[in-house]
């Protein structure tokens, strides 16, 4: 008699542990001259001196816009939905969606006509996930910190959030993260 043998799915990460991010700090540029913008994933520098960085707004920063996220699928089909609020069919100005990872990145375009909100799949080493939350309860074990969300919006520029570690009552390991220093 064959004994069944439980196929692994191949988008589960092999990770034992929290993989170190290697991918570059994206940068975006605007030329001065004409206004065009380029997205630098591999976080280089400005091709002449006509292009300047684009300082990203950090949440709250933004009078329009905020970047979203959740963590579903669970460590066999692993995907960050991530999505922009205030940014509703027709209603907006985003042109489009990136998510930096362990590995590198993935870039959504946005159409104008649809709401500013999409999903990336991980696999590889983007798809660790220690727990089986579907969706994830973003606890204080914090296993996607260093994942970054970046948004454009031609009258906002540049948008960012990032992979925060969430406290659902207490911190009973009395965690620094939490609670400002006096």
């Amino acid at each position: 008699m064959k004994t069944a043998r439980k196929k692994v799915s191949i988008t589960r990460s092999k990770n034992t542990s929290i993989p170190t991010p290697f991918s570059p700090i994206p940068v975006l540029y605007k030329n001065e001259q004409n206004g065009r913008t380029f997205w630098d994933v591999f976080g280089g520098d400005a091709p002449d001196d006509n292009w300047k960085i684009v300082e990203p707004k950090l949440p709250g920063d933004s009078e329009k816009y905020s970047i979203r996220y959740s963590i579903v699928g669970g460590p066999d089909h692993h995907c960050f939905d991530v999505w922009v609020d205030g940014a509703e069919a027709g209603e907006h100005d985003i042109e489009w969606i990136y998510i930096r990872s362990v590995m590198g990145g993935q870039m959504k375009i946005i159409r104008p006509e649809r709401d500013a909100h999409v999903l990336f799949a991980m696999a590889e080493d983007d798809a660790y996930m220690f727990c089986t939350n579907d969706p994830c309860i973003m606890c204080s074990f914090g296993c996607k910190i260093g994942f970054e969300f970046y948004a454009y919006s031609r009258s906002e520029g540049l948008l960012k959030n990032a992979v925060q570690i969430v406290y659902s009552k207490q911190n009973p390991h009395n965690n620094p993260l939490l609670f400002e220093r006096k």
